[in-house]
């Protein structure tokens, strides 16, 4: 039996076509994507000098990543964790917002190949200002509004459900270089403070969230 020229020339197409999709290895959609936004949200939990003054408080935050290779992205962050004032023998203290603003490394561990899951760490350095309620000292009404150097570290694992949508959970440690003349006042409204103030100051927000490839 003959084939006409037309036949043997569509055939001999698809077959290099499929020979073509045989080899080609599937890129991972999201990989391809070179910014990333993020919202997340989860409870804030202060430590050290901290922990004497304010309560575990809700944690909200936002991000936004640039890829500079399959593994490596630049970050900026910023988060706010809203502390409540822990009663103390002097009267309950007040609440508190710390907002932190960074810039930092993201790293990717465990690489491309995994199915949708990836596991970052990142580091980061910015400031972090903290924001009172008024307050009262000997008589005088005031508030606390001061803002002090910070660096940042913290992990984040998270799954990618869809080409443009990953969900994550992660913590992060916000080391805050803060100043004991300005701190020293919290020991005239809750004597569990250091009288002489404090100059670190530690909070552990962990968060869940979603971020969007764009």
């Amino acid at each position: 039996m003959k084939y006409s020229p037309w036949i043997r020339s569509r055939d001999l197409g698809l077959l290099a076509v499929l020979a073509a999709l045989s080899v080609v290895r599937p890129v991972d959609a999201a990989a391809q994507d070179k910014l990333t936004v993020d919202a997340r949200g989860g409870v804030a939990v202060p430590a050290s000098d901290l922990a004497d003054l304010f309560d575990v408080g809700p944690s909200v935050g936002v991000g936004l990543a640039y890829r500079l290779t399959s593994r490596v992205s630049l970050r900026l962050d910023g988060d706010v964790d809203i502390l409540n004032g822990a009663s103390g023998p002097g009267g309950d203290g007040p609440d508190m917002n710390i907002y932190h603003y960074n810039a930092g490394v993201a790293v990717n561990l465990i690489g491309a190949d995994t199915r949708g899951w990836n596991v970052d760490v990142n580091v980061g350095a910015g400031a972090s200002t903290f924001d009172s309620d008024s307050f009262q000292v000997n008589g005088t009404i005031r508030d606390f509004s001061e803002t002090y150097f910070t660096t940042n570290g913290g992990v984040r694992v998270g799954y990618d459900v869809s080409r443009s949508l990953n969900v994550f959970v992660g913590g992060q440690a916000y080391l805050m270089v803060t100043d004991d003349s300005d701190t020293a006042v919290f020991a005239q409204i809750n004597p569990a403070a250091d009288p002489n103030g404090f100059d670190t100051a530690w909070t552990f927000p962990i968060t869940a969230g979603v971020a969007l490839h764009l």
